[in-house]
């Protein structure tokens, strides 16, 4: 049982950590979207780490921390600042430039 939770933590983390990827590139106004790999075990390397510790309430942390990290400064960005975002750290380079 133990082990199915984990399996299941594991597969919340990735599918969250790949919709967080698509989205905040489209927040940042991108034409073209690419998968960040780093970005994406980075998620699910900490969350599987934390997962043994907190259960469930990590993975939730984990992915609620990255969702502030990573869709707040591009949404900032379009409601305050440029109407076109530039890319940020965390997703690398741009490949549009």
């Amino acid at each position: 049982m133990a082990l199915l939770n984990f399996l299941g933590a594991l597969t919340a983390l990735l599918i969250g950590a790949l919709i967080l990827n698509f989205v905040s590139q489209s927040l940042e106004g991108r034409t073209t979207y690419f998968l960040h790999f780093g970005y994406v075990i980075m998620i699910v390397v900490v969350g599987a780490g934390l997962f043994p510790l907190w259960g469930w309430a990590s993975t939730a942390w984990v992915l609620g921390v990255t969702s502030v990290w990573s869709l707040l400064p591009p949404l900032w960005q379009r409601l305050f600042g440029d109407e076109n975002p530039s890319g940020y750290v965390w997703h690398g380079d741009d490949p549009d430039s």
